[in-house]
Parts: C-alpha cells; structure tokens; sequence
C-alpha cells in the first residue's frame, strides 16, 4: 500500500507538508529545529498516512518529535 507522511502544525490545523518518506519530513524538522530553535517545531505533529486508511497514525509531536529529528538526523548534501 502507498504510504506518505505529512507534518501538522497543531496550534491552527495546518498542513506544513507532505513528504515520500518519515527521513524527509524529520530533515525538515531538523533543520527547522537548527535555525530556528525547539519553539519552531513544538507544535508540529507527524503523522503516516495510507492509501486506504481512515484515520492516520501519529507518529510523534512535541518533545517527542525534537528527539526523534535530533536522534534520525542525517548529514545533508551540499553542492560545491
């Protein structure tokens, strides 16, 4: 089944984006987190979405979330 995982801002219900893997949408996070501090991301809630399901699953918001982007976090590549 197609799976697609989506970041939420909690405070007004708002789609951040939605991103092919739970890597992509953890980068984002990180990096949002590294410009902008944890206040930027403490609303935010990422959740798995799949073709055929009603609801989807929460996968972490919050603190839980800063520590699973600091934890996956992977270097990102650069052009020179």
């Amino acid at each position: 089944m197609e799976r697609w995982f989506e970041l939420w801002d909690a405070r007004n219900a708002s789609l951040v984006g939605t991103y092919d893997t739970e890597e992509a949408a953890l980068a984002v996070v990180s990096r949002s987190l590294a410009s902008y501090g944890e206040e930027s991301i403490r609303t935010l809630v990422l959740t798995a979405e799949e073709a055929g399901r009603d609801e989807p699953e929460t996968i972490a918001s919050g603190a839980e979330l800063i520590v699973l982007a600091s934890q996956s976090e992977s270097p990102i590549a650069t052009r020179a």
